[in-house]
This record gives C-alpha cells, sequence and structure tokens, in this order.
C-alpha cells in the first residue's frame, strides 16, 4: 500500500508508480467525488466511458418505443415547437411594436 500526504492548501502527489500503471500525464483531467467516505480520483476520459457503457447497458433493458407512442411524442415535439415558434413571433412583435410608440 502506498501513501500520499495532503498539504496545507489540499494538494495532494499521486505516487509515480500509480501515475506511471494508469499512463496518467501532466495536464491529464481528473474528476474527484467522495464515494462511502472514500476519496476517488477518475480520469475524465474514463468517466466519460463508463457512463457511456453505463447509459448503453440501461438502453439494452429498456422496451422499445410501439410506432403510436413514437408518432405521439413526434407530435408532443412538433406542437411545442411550433408554440415556441409563436411565442417569438408575438416577442418580436411586441417589441417592435412597442419602440415604435415610444418614437
Amino acid at each position: 500500500m502506498l501513501t500520499t500526504r495532503m498539504t496545507r492548501n489540499g494538494r495532494v502527489t499521486i505516487p509515480a508508480r500509480i501515475r506511471r500503471r494508469l499512463g496518467l500525464q501532466p495536464g491529464d483531467v481528473l474528476v474527484v467525488r467522495e464515494e462511502d467516505g472514500k476519496v476517488i480520483l477518475e480520469r475524465q476520459v474514463e468517466l466519460g466511458r463508463s457512463t457511456a457503457s453505463a447509459l448503453a447497458a440501461y438502453a439494452r433493458n429498456v422496451p422499445p418505443l410501439e410506432p403510436a407512442e413514437v408518432r405521439a411524442l413526434e407530435e408532443a415535439a412538433i406542437a411545442e415547437e411550433g408554440a415556441e415558434t409563436l411565442r417569438q413571433i408575438e416577442r418580436d412583435w411586441l417589441s417592435k411594436h412597442a419602440d415604435g410608440a415610444n418614437t
């Protein structure tokens, strides 16, 4: 077991043997998290891979949507997009006419 000491300002040196084994290089971005009273350091790229892997595993266990469900979701998305477009047109019109009324 290797040990390291935290400095007054919270810096910790990862022992060279571990850095070499893991291929850690200066400038690598590490994600720091606390889990069950432990400090976990994880290379940011590895965290992305493990997240993608977890999402892929989840997706394999989710039943596919029925065609009717897909259509309903599409229609809802289209309706929301249309409503947002109308809201933007209204904001633009009000902005244009409010400026004209003040001049």
